[in-house]
């Protein structure tokens, strides 16, 4: 079964880019920071923005990152490093394909 979720060009495009600028991509197809593809496959067909996985999970991956690479980290919020990790993981990790709204 495809997931798909609904998304703007411009939200999309703005964290698939970031994605980029960071040099961020999955390692692992079957694990995304210990959580599994089933278990975030269930979550996302709970809420497609992941809200149900905590808050402090996504925290901790962004700050993780951001004390590593300082310097490409420079300037984004936590909210945005957030954003960054959910898009990893919705259209990369999981492979949602976006659907885009106006």
């Amino acid at each position: 079964m495809e997931l798909e979720k609904s998304t703007t060009y411009e939200h999309y495009t703005k964290y698939a880019n970031m994605l980029k600028e960071l040099g961020l991509g999955i390692t692992d197809k079957e694990n995304f920071f210990g959580m599994t593809k089933d278990f975030l496959i269930g979550k996302f067909k709970e809420d497609a923005y992941l809200n149900n996985v905590p808050l402090k999970k996504w925290d901790a991956m962004w700050i993780s990152f951001s004390v590593y690479h300082q310097k490409l980290a420079l300037g984004k919020s936590l909210a945005e490093g957030v954003c960054v990790y959910k898009h990893l993981c919705i259209y990369h990790f999981l492979e949602v394909t976006p659907v885009f709204t106006k």
